[in-house]
């Protein structure tokens, strides 16, 4: 008879449904820390785009995970005789690389709304300060050249101009005129920056429009419940093998080989919500992969 001890991805969280069948315990195979249990990588499917030495290296690392744990070599790494663990790409795990395709374009197009966000507000913000100062130097420049016509016309009730008050005019009158050549200047940067800014505004808001379509698409496609298994343990009377599924990233990686090698060591499901051996993630800490004290319990427990 072939047993096996599955773990499943469900709505995000991690579960590690039991067997009908127990597994097997120390006193079966007699090869549980009197003599480490031997693991090795098997057949990888390339669509994983993992190679072999880092898979070899994150299997080594699970490993590590349970000797490490009590001081001595309860997993080993073996090519020739370890226990062999396939990397199985099936349409779960086709559809964890789509989500996470798409989870990355929504960030990146996050990404490029947030930078051109940032890019637009300074942009507008010089342009809000130069129109102010426009507008203040625009306002002086009437307020003289209003001052220089009311001059003029009372030199002219008295009589005219001097030869003094000619030339205090003309100096007068190209200060206004120069004045008036640079607001022309500035007016027609502001209103090209004007246009500049509406572009940058209106690409914007298309850029928002299609950050929120690949949201909507994500919700379509992804939400609600979805039952993944992740990994097999399987063994008989002649053979072990462990059979890798589906995983979102290196973390959920380490998480399924370490949790299937506690199998493969004989350990069954733990209460303990952040342990490895439990049947669910949802309060597992995020960050580097540690075992629990309930995991450590348990795999004295099969040392006995």
């Amino acid at each position: 008879m072939k047993l096996f001890c599955g773990l499943t991805l469900i709505a995000g969280c991690l579960l590690f449904p039991t067997t009908a069948a127990a597994l097997p315990d120390a006193g079966e195979e007699g090869l549980f820390c009197s003599a480490a249990i031997r693991v090795a990588l098997g057949s990888v499917d390339e669509r994983f785009q993992l190679g072999r030495e880092e898979l070899v290296e994150e299997i080594r690392e699970a490993a590590r995970l349970w000797s490490d744990a009590i001081g001595q070599p309860v997993v080993v790494y073996d090519e020739e005789e370890g226990i062999p663990i396939h990397f199985i790409y099936e349409d779960q795990q086709e559809l964890t690389d789509q989500e996470r395709e798409l989870r990355e374009r929504i960030e990146r197009a996050g990404d490029h709304v947030e930078s051109l966000e940032r890019s637009v507000w300074r942009r507008e913000e010089a342009w809000r300060d130069a129109t102010s100062g426009y507008d203040g130097d625009s306002g002086r420049r009437e307020r003289r050249f209003e001052s220089l016509n009311q001059w003029v016309r009372k030199i002219n009730e008295k009589g005219g101009f001097n030869e003094d008050e000619l030339r205090q005019y003309h100096y007068r009158k190209q200060g206004v005129d120069r004045t008036a050549g640079e607001l022309e200047a500035r007016k027609e940067w502001l209103l090209e920056t004007g246009e500049e800014l509406k572009e940058r505004v209106d690409e914007l808001n298309r850029l928002i429009i299609d950050k929120n379509g690949l949201i909507d698409q994500y919700n379509v496609r992804f939400s609600g419940v979805h039952y993944m298994t992740q990994g097999i343990y399987e063994w008989n009377a002649t053979d072990r093998v462990i059979q890798i599924l589906q995983f979102a990233d290196r973390d959920a990686l380490k998480l399924v080989l370490a949790h299937e090698i506690g199998h493969a060591l004989g350990i069954e499901h733990v209460e303990d919500e952040e342990a490895v051996m439990h049947r669910t993630t949802g309060s597992r800490p995020t960050g580097q992969l540690r075992l629990s004290s309930a995991d450590i319990d348990a795999l004295r427990a099969v040392c006995r």
